[in-house]
């Protein structure tokens, strides 16, 4: 078997098999103005926890159900005023205002089936857990250091160091993982921040005789392990290299997710700290005009999500409004699993939400949705 060694782009993810039962499966921005408590549970018991499990169904039904749609109400909370319009590229996002006919994607004949969607009505907190002393020491850090400072400072260092991650090369080949992986590096940025171990990302799910498939990414150990409280001390990477040619090893990190489709969006966030990929990866469409600064405002909220939710229902059907929300769901158990905590990716998680039950209740029409509390 060969083992495809992937960077943090999406778009050059691929995967192969092997058998997880060999190797450890490790463990599961706080803003000061964020309530601070702890929610005990590892990652072991938040994938075992049938309470923080869903189930999604999308079936046709001979009778529409008698329970109507639930009202989503509006969740003002001062993090949404974090979500700060950031430069983008206009070409790349799609203007938020509804298609016209011919623009909007062809979509297949829907059925005039009833059709029942049931989801959560809302997406629980992420779970807040701080992260080890034990973690930040191995990370160069010691205890009397506050982790948010720490995470404060390595923001402006985030978008450096993934660009050394798209710029690290890779190959392994065999029938099992191997503890350390030698990588090499092109470009004069990822010498100088290169990264410090490799992930292998593989599903939590039990596999059946089928063989598990792995997928292998670069990864800085300052940037995970400051923000997954999940993660145990990982084991010491090797020296820099000497030069910039010379190639050299790192460790493997094997970790089981629910997710994993959805890790290289995850890190990416962690290193950026910009959900305007997340919306575009998650939602289909970003906004022209990126997200508004005064969604901690109620009336601002509820315009925004009316209009980006009727937007989406245009534009998708149903079925594809319900993909989507399951993708959406499979990230945020993956945060949880991870221990990662963040007032962005909160926000993230909550507005996209209700965006897309809203949507997906437009999308319905005459077909009931029924949202489950």
């Amino acid at each position: 078997m060969v083992l495809a060694i992937l960077n943090s782009d999406p778009s050059l993810r691929r995967a192969e098999n092997f058998s997880p039962e060999k190797f450890l499966v490790a463990p599961q921005k706080l803003k000061r103005r964020s309530r601070a408590h702890n929610i005990p549970g590892g990652i072991k018991h938040l994938l075992s926890d049938s309470k923080r499990r869903h189930r999604f169904s999308v079936r046709s039904i001979a009778q529409p159900p008698s329970s109507a749609s639930l009202p989503l109400s509006h969740r003002s909370h001062p993090r949404f005023a974090r979500l700060r319009h950031k430069a983008a590229n206009p070409a790349a996002l799609a203007s938020a205002a509804p298609a016209s006919k011919s623009q909007r994607p062809q979509s297949p004949p829907q059925s005039h089936s009833p059709i029942n969607v049931t989801f959560s009505r809302r997406l629980p907190e992420l779970p807040r857990k701080q992260i080890s002393s034990e973690v930040l020491e191995s990370i160069g850090f010691t205890p009397e250091v506050p982790s948010q400072y720490i995470r404060d400072q390595m923001e402006r260092l985030g978008p450096i160091m993934y660009q050394a991650l798209r710029s690290t090369k890779a190959a392994a080949s065999g029938s099992t993982l191997p503890k350390t992986l030698v990588i090499n590096l092109d470009g004069q940025t990822s010498t100088t921040m290169p990264p410090t171990h490799m992930a292998a990302i593989y599903s939590s799910a039990p596999s059946g005789p089928e063989p598990c498939r792995v997928m292998m990414y670069p990864i800085h150990q300052s940037i995970l392990s400051l923000y997954c409280a999940n993660l145990p001390v990982l084991t010491a990477s090797s020296p820099l290299p000497t030069t910039p040619e010379a190639p050299f090893e790192v460790p493997v990190v094997p970790l089981a997710l629910p997710n994993p489709d959805s890790f290289p969006l995850l890190t990416q966030f962690l290193y950026l700290k910009d959900v305007h990929p997340l919306f575009e990866a998650f939602l289909g469409l970003a906004p022209a005009k990126g997200i508004p600064s005064d969604l901690d405002q109620p009336a601002q909220y509820d315009a925004f999500v009316a209009d980006y939710s009727v937007i989406l229902a245009q534009n998708y059907t149903m079925q594809r409004l319900a993909g989507q929300a399951v993708k959406v769901h499979g990230l945020w158990r993956n945060a949880c699993a991870l221990g990662v905590s963040d007032v962005d990716l909160q926000a993230f998680f909550d507005l996209a939400w209700e965006i897309l039950m809203k949507a997906l209740a437009h999308s319905s029409n005459t077909l009931p949705v029924v949202v489950s509390t």
